[in-house]
Protein backbone atom coordinates (compact mmCIF):
# COMPACT_ATOMS: atom_id res chain seq x y z
CA UNK A 1 0.00 0.00 0.00
CA UNK A 2 1.36 3.76 -0.97
CA UNK A 3 1.53 6.49 0.89
CA UNK A 4 -1.09 7.67 -1.22
CA UNK A 5 -3.22 4.93 -0.86
CA UNK A 6 -3.08 5.45 3.28
CA UNK A 7 -3.85 9.18 2.89
CA UNK A 8 -6.36 9.07 0.75
CA UNK A 9 -9.24 8.49 3.66
CA UNK A 10 -9.23 10.60 6.55
CA UNK A 11 -9.63 7.92 10.02
CA UNK A 12 -12.71 7.17 10.83
CA UNK A 13 -12.48 7.76 14.62
CA UNK A 14 -10.51 10.77 16.23
CA UNK A 15 -7.65 9.83 18.74
CA UNK A 16 -6.93 11.39 21.90
CA UNK A 17 -9.44 11.59 25.16
CA UNK A 18 -13.14 12.48 24.24
CA UNK A 19 -14.54 16.08 24.40
CA UNK A 20 -15.56 17.01 27.96
CA UNK A 21 -18.98 18.36 26.71
CA UNK A 22 -19.55 14.77 25.10
CA UNK A 23 -18.43 13.14 28.21
CA UNK A 24 -21.02 15.66 29.90
CA UNK A 25 -23.18 15.38 27.90
CA UNK A 26 -23.19 11.43 28.55
CA UNK A 27 -23.63 11.84 32.06
CA UNK A 28 -27.26 14.12 31.80
CA UNK A 29 -30.62 12.79 31.66
CA UNK A 30 -32.71 13.11 28.84
CA UNK A 31 -34.36 16.20 29.43
CA UNK A 32 -31.13 18.16 30.68
CA UNK A 33 -29.29 16.67 27.03
CA UNK A 34 -31.99 18.09 25.18
CA UNK A 35 -31.75 21.59 27.22
CA UNK A 36 -27.84 21.65 26.55
CA UNK A 37 -28.07 20.94 23.13
CA UNK A 38 -30.98 23.72 22.25
CA UNK A 39 -28.40 25.99 24.00
CA UNK A 40 -25.47 24.67 22.60
CA UNK A 41 -27.42 25.17 18.97
CA UNK A 42 -28.62 28.83 19.73
CA UNK A 43 -26.67 31.25 19.04
CA UNK A 44 -27.83 33.91 21.13
CA UNK A 45 -26.88 31.77 24.27
CA UNK A 46 -23.06 32.35 24.86
CA UNK A 47 -20.32 30.17 25.64
CA UNK A 48 -19.69 31.53 28.83
CA UNK A 49 -23.23 32.17 29.78
CA UNK A 50 -23.85 28.29 29.26
CA UNK A 51 -20.82 27.31 31.39
CA UNK A 52 -22.15 29.40 33.95
CA UNK A 53 -25.56 27.62 34.62
CA UNK A 54 -23.46 24.69 34.52
CA UNK A 55 -21.49 25.80 37.09
CA UNK A 56 -24.47 26.62 38.55
CA UNK A 57 -25.60 23.49 38.89
CA UNK A 58 -22.41 21.85 40.24
CA UNK A 59 -20.60 21.00 36.63
CA UNK A 60 -17.36 21.66 36.65
CA UNK A 61 -16.99 22.96 32.96
CA UNK A 62 -15.31 25.91 31.51
CA UNK A 63 -16.22 28.27 28.51
CA UNK A 64 -13.07 27.08 26.26
CA UNK A 65 -14.13 23.58 25.87
CA UNK A 66 -17.76 24.72 24.97
CA UNK A 67 -16.73 27.01 22.54
CA UNK A 68 -14.40 24.55 20.53
CA UNK A 69 -17.33 21.80 21.12
CA UNK A 70 -19.77 24.21 19.25
CA UNK A 71 -17.18 25.22 16.52
CA UNK A 72 -16.42 21.36 16.17
CA UNK A 73 -12.85 21.60 17.25
CA UNK A 74 -13.25 19.41 20.04
CA UNK A 75 -12.03 15.76 19.99
CA UNK A 76 -15.30 14.70 19.61
CA UNK A 77 -15.98 16.78 16.34
CA UNK A 78 -19.37 17.12 16.57
CA UNK A 79 -20.35 20.23 14.80
CA UNK A 80 -23.69 21.81 15.63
Amino acid sequence: MSLADRLAEPPVQMKGPRCSIYLLLLQLDADETAALNTALADERFTSVAIADALQAEGYAVKESPLRRHRLGRCACGDAL
